[in-house]
């Protein structure tokens, strides 16, 4: 049986002197992390998104203004959520950030104590619900496991 603390090789956090419960402790915080993250960035940039209701209704340029805005929305989630997967090396990093995120979404739609609800139902709210939540998904997707095959 390998020593972990001199072993190198055998510490699974790869750094000489680091017991095996260093890696799995900074992993679960690094989880924690990343599930806060995405419920946090879900529920501000849900509650800032009403500018896209407004530019879809304003005219052409405003459409258009909107979908572009929603596709860059769009493209630095998947970014995002692509780095978190190369960061950890794995496929759980950008599912817990999608969990986050999708955890966050859904506190927004839900209705308030008087029946309020925070988002329009609009087609253009509707897009960036579902577009967001997918796009945290593809990354997760397509994340690659590292060498060990640890998903």
């Amino acid at each position: 049986m390998p020593n972990t603390i001199s072993d190198p090789a055998a510490s699974p956090a790869g750094a000489p002197g680091r017991p095996a419960m260093a890696g799995t402790l900074l992993n679960g915080a690094c989880g924690v992390v990343l599930l806060l993250l995405g419920f946090v960035g879900a529920v501000v940039l849900a509650l800032a998104e009403s500018w896209l209701s407004w530019l879809a209704v304003s005219g052409g340029t405003g459409l258009v203004l909107a979908l572009v805005s929603l596709a860059g929305i769009c493209c630095v989630l998947f970014a995002g959520g692509r780095a978190v997967g190369w960061a950890t090396s794995s496929r759980w990093g950008p599912a817990l950030l999608a969990a986050g995120w999708t955890a966050g979404i859904f506190l927004v739609v839900g209705f308030g104590s008087a029946g309020d609800t925070v988002m329009l139902a609009s087609w253009i709210n509707y897009a960036f619900l579902f577009g967001t939540v997918a796009v945290l998904a593809l990354a997760a997707l397509l994340s690659e496991p590292d060498a060990a095959g640890v998903a």
